[in-house]
């Protein structure tokens, strides 16, 4: 419509022009009955001549530039032109220079490079705590439909409208189903459950979604105040926590070493009492040693030996000696020890 309306408003400018001018001529004309006016008349009617000349020339070149803005599009690697044919959808053009009919199509382009919609909403947990957030997310053109999608939603900035809203009221669905506390303590999770939910318009819009992201997730005051006293409480109970373990763990090594130390001096009593107990028997037989040493002594030659025979026999142990030597014998030489 705009090209129609250009082209009969510059024809309506050349038919006016081209009257006025005709006008002005057949004035001129009269004017130039008198001779005192025959030169002015000259110079006006060349001046004439020429305009007549140039704005029909210069209407022209207009409606050609303005046909032309009209009929030839440059088409970007990133982009695609929807044509309309009489106001329907009809083709799609790629990139390139591509050209159009100026009075019958019109071109529509649409961006097939990754795309982001940046949103902000209020929503509310499960435990109706009021919730700020702040997200970004990233998507793509399908290619292939953008005939459905020139039909369906006209333009793109229509198109990404309609994504925002629908971003807006699944992220809220998500944010709705966990308590307040559980969003804070799970934040790294939620973006992947948002995604999950938003990734389900993908084919009722003709989009792909690349990523979500979420940028912030702000609460009121009060429950910040009440989540920021909470976490001192855990951490000064974490504290309280890990002194205590660390007053164990002293006081277990110092029982260790105390233990330890108890040991290491019973294991020294216990061996001085056993030296101590040595030493009196090793006392003991010495001393006994010493009284049979000073009666056999007081004894006579015959009762000693039959004494020393005696003990002899008490503490011999039944084997005999394996080589025997005495006198003018000789050696003797068990035979059994060879063998063995």
């Amino acid at each position: 419509m705009d090209l129609y309306f250009v082209t009969a408003a510059l024809v309506i400018a050349g038919v006016i022009i081209f009257i006025t001018f005709n006008k002005i001529q057949e004035h001129n004309q009269k004017s130039a009955l008198s001779s005192e006016y025959h030169a002015r008349y000259a110079a006006a009617a060349n001046r004439a001549k020429l305009l007549k000349i140039l704005i029909p020339v210069l209407l022209f070149v207009i409606l050609i530039g303005t046909i032309a803005a009209k009929a030839v599009r440059v088409v970007d690697s990133t982009e695609a032109l929807v044509v309309r044919t009489f106001g329907k959808v009809s083709s799609v053009k790629t990139a390139g220079l591509q050209f159009l009919n100026p009075y019958t199509e019109t071109g529509t382009t649409y961006v097939l490079s990754t795309r982001q919609v940046d949103a902000e909403m209020e929503a509310y947990s499960k435990d109706a705590q009021a919730v700020i957030i702040e997200l970004t997310t990233q998507y793509q053109l399908d290619s292939a439909r953008l005939m459905d999608i020139a039909t369906q939603y006209g333009t793109q900035a229509m198109l990404e409208y309609k994504i925002t809203k629908i971003i807006e009221a699944r992220t809220k669905i998500a944010f709705s189903r966990d308590s307040a506390m559980t969003i804070v303590e799970t934040r790294e999770q939620i973006s992947p459950r948002v995604l999950s939910l938003v990734s389900e318009i993908e084919d009722m819009y003709f989009i792909e979604i690349l990523n979500l992201e979420i940028v912030d997730i702000s609460f009121s005051d009060v429950f910040e105040n009440a989540v920021e006293q909470k976490m001192l409480a855990e951490q000064e109970k974490l504290k309280a926590e890990y002194e205590k373990e660390q007053a164990q763990i002293k006081a277990e090594q110092e029982k260790s070493v105390r233990t330890t130390q108890a040991e290491a001096d019973l294991e020294v009593a216990r061996k001085k009492a056993e030296a101590t107990v040595i030493t009196a028997q090793a006392e003991a037989e010495a001393d006994a040693l010493k009284i049979q040493a000073e009666q056999l002594n007081n004894m006579s030659a015959e009762l000693r030996a039959y004494i020393l025979q005696q003990l002899f026999y008490d503490n011999w142990d039944g084997i005999l000696p394996r080589i025997m030597s005495g006198g003018e014998s000789g050696m003797l030489i068990d035979p059994s020890s060879l063998l063995n």
